[in-house]
């Protein structure tokens, strides 16, 4: 049952196609965040001798190049989105990702600048990836089901495909647009505010809330580490559903430091991945280094085995090579390490002894303390020292459990 459960889940269209949404946007969003790190890099002299260098580059350019991307990256999520679910429902790709952004654009609030009509970059930045993805699943899949009801023009063989194809899906594109001017006037008209206004009041706020809650994230580890012990993928499980809110913090903290403000979130994409799974999911880098001193033959080629991939975050072979999975004496420290990495991480960036995350978009491989610096400079990788400290400290004693070693 339970793992049925799991497979829908794991199943699920909407999660796939966000997941792959994101997956798209993810080279060129580290693309940004190396040259936002490059801008604020958190060393002071590092600072002062690339300003001396690059000179304009550094002050103007690179710093206009990282706002183009995210002051529109809701434009950037609504046509990756839509591109994934178009794919998925197998619609004319290019029509799916055209019409989601039409209706992206139209129903954001306009303003009057100068006898000119704007839209405010606060409707088009991360303050509304939410609704980036919705519209970026929902109007392809409009089109999908209005595509059932096959009201199509059709039209001769002799006429070439591609305007074949425009003919075919003019009908359906009049009724999307006719929907879409619907929904416009009523929420002009009935709730007197913008879709925009409406869905950050409805949805978005309440994620966001839940998503950067303490409680909330520390539950979201515990399950992930629960469900890797019975064999389950729990990463991607959770990660599916926690990755765009968590994205949507990060990218907010990234656009406050562009902007000369102080990052507002705590917990974010980068907290979740450089602080909370030290090596892997578990913190098993700290379980490797526990083996590595262990008197036991077999456990220290285990460990030998395993350090290269935990380095970079890979951690299969101590969890099946030990094995972790279904290994009773090893569950208290698997699940605790994450929770406790988890508390303390946030109480350290809550007091001020560690400096928020900046936002920048490392890959999830990128090994310890290098990540932790990149990401809150001194402070982050000293804090991740603490952790995997404190790590160790709690896998010593079941190791020794497990075998009844002694430690050397």
């Amino acid at each position: 049952m339970m793992k049925n459960i799991i497979n829908k889940i794991i199943q699920s269209h909407l999660l796939t196609i966000i997941r792959l949404g994101f997956i798209h946007l993810s080279a060129i969003m580290i693309v940004m965040s190396v040259l936002t790190l490059v801008i604020n890099f958190p060393i002071e002299s590092v600072n002062t001798f690339l300003k001396d260098i690059l000179g304009t580059m550094y002050l103007d350019i690179i710093p206009s190049i990282t706002n183009s991307f995210y002051n529109y990256i809701s434009l950037f999520v609504v046509v990756s989105i839509s591109y994934e679910a178009s794919k998925q429902w197998n619609l004319y790709i290019v029509n799916g990702m055209v019409l989601s952004l039409l209706c992206y654009i139209v129903l954001c609030p306009v303003s009057v600048f100068h006898q000119s009509e704007i839209i405010e970059t606060t409707w088009l930045n991360s303050n509304n990836v939410f609704l980036a993805m919705i519209i970026g699943i929902l109007i392809p899949f409009l089109l999908h089901k209005i595509d059932l009801l096959n009201i199509h023009i059709k039209t001769s063989k002799n006429i070439p495909h591609d305007v074949a194809r425009s003919f075919e899906i003019l009908i359906p594109d009049m009724i999307m647009v006719i929907i879409l001017l619907s929904v416009r006037i009523i929420a002009d008209n009935i709730f007197e505010m913008s879709i925009p206004e409406l869905i950050r009041f409805i949805i978005s706020q309440p994620l966001k809330y839940l998503g950067g809650h303490i409680f909330s994230l520390i539950i979201v580890n515990f399950g992930i580490s629960l469900f890797w012990f019975f064999g389950f993928n729990g990463t991607y499980i959770f990660n599916s559903v926690m990755t765009p809110i968590l994205m949507s913090f990060s990218i907010e903290n990234l656009t406050a430091i562009n902007s000369g403000y102080q990052p507002p979130h705590i917990i974010t994409q980068s907290f979740q991945l450089l602080y909370t799974h030290l090596g892997g999911c578990g913190s098993t880098f700290a379980l490797i280094i526990v083996l590595f001193i262990c008197n036991d033959h077999y456990y220290r080629k285990i460990a030998r085995v395993s350090i290269i991939p935990a380095i970079f975050n890979i951690n299969e072979p101590v969890v099946y090579g030990l094995p972790i999975i279904l290994n009773m004496k090893l569950l208290i420290p698997f699940i605790l390490c994450p929770v406790m990495n988890t508390i303390i991480s946030y109480v350290s960036m809550f007091l001020g002894f560690v400096q928020y995350t900046n936002g920048v978009q490392l890959p999830w491989t990128t090994p310890i303390f290098i990540s932790g610096f990149l990401s809150s400079g001194i402070s982050g990788l000293l804090l991740q020292i603490v952790l995997l400290i404190v790590d160790i400290i709690i896998y010593l004693p079941f190791v020794k459990m497990i075998r009844n070693d002694k430690i050397a």
